[in-house]
């Protein structure tokens, strides 16, 4: 989960009966929406660690002990809501098109090469994979 701390936002983690809370984000900017592989080995976030309030915010990775942190979106865009595909394979996201004002959805693989925009009819800001099928 992510909360507050000082005066920036940071990733915690925490076990499924509530204890041992661990802060894995250990900057000093803002670290906001993560999301875990399926896996259990890495998490991805938005952070604002490369510019300015909105337009400076990217899509990072790192392993779930706060370690080898990547940075995956490198644009002059705002990139939000990074989801992990339930195979953890993908990700999924949304950008800011400020060119025609209105949210796209991106895909591409965990490392963000292969990206591509998913065409879409009105500004989708946040979408979420379909629940694994039994």
């Amino acid at each position: 989960y992510h909360d507050i701390s000082g005066n920036n936002w940071d990733i915690y983690s925490i076990m499924s009966d509530g204890s041992n809370i661990t802060k894995v984000s250990t900057t000093p900017y803002d670290e906001l929406l993560p999301n875990v592989s399926p896996s259990g080995d890495r998490v991805i976030f938005i952070s604002n660690q490369f510019g300015g309030e909105f337009s400076g915010l990217e899509i990072m990775s790192m392993e779930i002990n706060g370690t080898d942190v990547r940075r995956i979106t490198n644009t002059f865009a705002m990139e939000v809501d990074p989801k992990y595909s339930n195979d953890g394979t993908k990700i999924l996201y949304s950008r800011w098109n400020s060119a025609i004002g209105t949210w796209q959805l991106h895909l591409a693989n965990t490392d963000g090469t292969g990206e591509i925009s998913i065409p879409s009819q009105g500004s989708l800001r946040s979408a979420a994979w379909r629940p694994k099928q039994p």
